[in-house]
């Protein structure tokens, strides 16, 4: 996978998931391209063994030498959440602590999983496309809005710590050929309420 432009492999040894640079210490070769075997992962060039702190644990073209303690992997900090993997590229104790979205276990909503997608953008632009209200009626007209009624409603931003969190209610769009997904049309007024938490760094979740 590449994550905020690192490529880093992911892979499991007894059931836990595990993350690190895809790159082997000895040639550069990529780790992805190996296997599991027990709790470590081996390289496929030359059979480089590393445990699941990332140390080089053997060398079977030289299985009596000392392997030198920078012969080691970079490894990566990982939690499993809502069925995601989630990798803190710092390395260390993640500054921030991982968003709570009751949604995903709750039975009531229905989680639907779109993606990946590929964005030829920084970060910061995609963060600032799912924040836009404004280009929602003529980017996404049917879907997401309607050219007809262009402004973007009243709302406010609540800062909780490090998390941002908006709530923006708009009309429904009407339902057209293209899109028969909205509101029953025997609703006096049909609305959507998206609630919005931006965790900073990059992290958006929308409800």
């Amino acid at each position: 996978m590449r994550l905020l432009d690192v490529d880093v492999v992911v892979y499991r040894t007894n059931g836990t998931a595990r993350v690190a640079r895809d790159l082997c210490f000895h040639r550069g070769t990529a780790l992805s391209l190996g296997w599991v075997e027990g709790d470590r992962i081996v390289c496929p060039y030359h059979g480089f063994q590393y445990g699941t702190d990332g140390t080089c644990l053997a060398v079977p073209a030289h299985p009596d030498m000392a392997i030198p303690p920078k012969l080691r992997i970079t490894t990566f900090p990982v939690a499993e959440r809502y069925g995601l993997i989630w990798v803190c590229l710092a390395g260390g104790e993640p500054a921030y602590t991982l968003p709570e979205i009751p949604e995903f276990e709750s039975g009531l909503f229905k989680v639907v999983t779109t993606g990946p997608f590929a964005w030829q953008s920084d970060a910061s632009r995609q963060v600032e496309n799912f924040t836009d209200f404004g280009h929602f009626p003529w980017v996404h007209p049917g879907l997401l809005g309607d050219p007809e009624r262009p402004i973007v409603p009243e709302h406010s931003v609540e800062t909780r710590e490090h998390v941002l969190h908006y709530t923006i209610v708009r009309p429904e769009a009407p339902n057209s050929d293209d899109f028969q997904i909205f509101a029953n049309t025997a609703t006096d007024k049909p609305e959507r309420r998206s609630r919005y938490e931006l965790h900073l760094p990059y992290t958006i979740v929308l409800r």
